[in-house]
């Protein structure tokens, strides 16, 4: 059963819309907050509001991580 969708700041470098990520310091506290609510992580999601929907390059390197 999911219950809770957390919503992390992005770390837009040099204002360029077409490659954002999550902010590192924004992820770990989200990941304290799941671990500390003895929670798990089901996976996770962002969209692209601003451009193409295509997977970036960042997005492919992430998910090969997986």
């Amino acid at each position: 059963i999911i219950q809770t969708a957390y919503s992390g700041k992005s770390l837009n470098q040099r204002g360029q819309l077409e490659n954002v990520e999550i902010d590192p310091e924004s992820a770990a506290e989200i990941l304290k907050h799941i671990q500390d609510s003895k929670q798990s992580t089901l996976g996770w999601y962002h969209s692209h509001p601003f451009f193409d929907a295509s997977p970036s390059i960042t997005d492919i390197h992430n998910h090969s991580l997986y």
